[in-house]
């Protein structure tokens, strides 16, 4: 007799494995069938194809990010973008999964389960909800490009000291935003 949740479990793990490892471009049911050692019908029965992969990996990644905390108004987003940025960094199949939504649009409406997991401002006004915008989006892209280069124009983002700079940086440019309105 089989057992579902061990094959379900086996595919999720090689479709994990082939996203962070190939990206987006190298992922589909056919390698995913053939790293998990199935037949290519299982993954669809189970999942309903590359879009059903997709959005449980993203509810995977969700989970494994955690509880985030709120993004509050004003300088009080602060936390919220260091403790995402750094559970961005922790996940490799949150990062390949961010970097799918980005290099191929369609794929965006199958991570849904991880962008609802970011957080996102309450309270304050529309410009706190820019700031707030801008400075998670920036904290992304280089928590993503750092899994390709060393640095980003000049600025290292390898050591653990180069991350302390960069969060100390985000943290300024949040007081800062926020400060100059007040």
């Amino acid at each position: 007799m089989r057992d579902r949740g061990a094959t379900e479990g086996r595919i999720l793990d090689a479709a994990e494995h082939i996203l962070v490892r190939d990206g987006i471009a190298g992922f589909g049911v056919n390698a995913v069938a053939r790293a998990a050692d199935v037949g290519k019908p299982l993954v669809y029965r189970y999942f309903g194809g590359r879009d059903g992969l997709l959005e449980t990996l993203s509810r995977r990644a969700a989970e494994a990010l955690g509880e985030l905390p709120e993004a509050r108004t004003g300088s009080d987003m602060v936390p919220a973008l260091i403790y995402t940025g750094r559970a961005l960094a922790a996940s490799a199949l949150a990062r390949a999964l961010l970097a799918a939504a980005h290099a191929d649009p369609a794929v965006a409406t199958t991570v849904t389960p991880l962008l609802d997991a970011l957080p996102t401002p309450r309270g304050g006004d529309d410009d706190h909800a820019a700031h707030y915008a801008i400075l998670l989006a920036a904290s992304c892209f280089l928590v993503l490009h750092r899994d390709r280069q060393p640095d980003w124009v000049s600025v290292p983002l390898s050591t653990p000291r180069d991350l302390a700079r960069l969060e100390a940086a985000l943290a300024e440019l949040a007081h800062s935003a926020t400060s100059e309105r007040n």
